[in-house]
């Protein structure tokens, strides 16, 4: 084999490894795409939302960081009954369609996790609760904020 046809066949070797390399790369970016989601938590008078279970440093806004399409994230919350009657929390939300499946509240029942609208929740007690939302495998990208309010029937 002469220099010229080395250098080619060498040239023809670099070229396919580079290919190869590149096919998985850019799957494996469009498999890392990610957007930043934050959410504001509004909660009525008498109700507190925590980040711990002391209940003492306040909620006012949660910060979900970058989440892949098709994932499921959560948030671990506590509320507390800040007031002297009992309440039966209700909740809602105004998430934008363009990016999530659905978004729930819920409570660890001891045995599993339930919605925490109707949950009678008596005066001075907290319960641990989880916010989880679901990203669409096919959302819209960009920064993404909405509001969850947090208040009795």
């Amino acid at each position: 084999m002469n220099k010229n046809n080395l250098g080619i066949l060498q040239i023809a070797v670099l070229v396919a490894v580079v290919t190869a390399s590149a096919v998985p790369m850019i799957y494996a970016l469009s498999m890392l795409w990610s957007s930043q989601v934050g959410v504001n938590v509004v909660a009525t008078v008498q109700l507190g939302v925590y980040s711990d279970s002391a209940c003492t440093t306040t909620v006012q806004s949660m910060d979900f960081g970058n989440q892949n399409k098709g994932a499921y994230a959560y948030k671990s919350l506590y509320i507390k009954n800040t007031g002297t009657a009992d309440i039966t929390l209700d909740w809602s939300s105004n998430y934008p369609s363009s990016i999530l499946a659905g978004d729930d509240w819920v409570y660890n029942t001891g045995a599993s996790w339930a919605s925490i609208k109707s949950y009678v929740l008596k005066a001075g007690q907290s319960i641990e609760t989880k916010y989880q939302i679901y990203i669409l495998p096919n959302a819209a990208t960009g920064s993404q904020t909405w509001a969850i309010s947090l208040g009795s029937v």
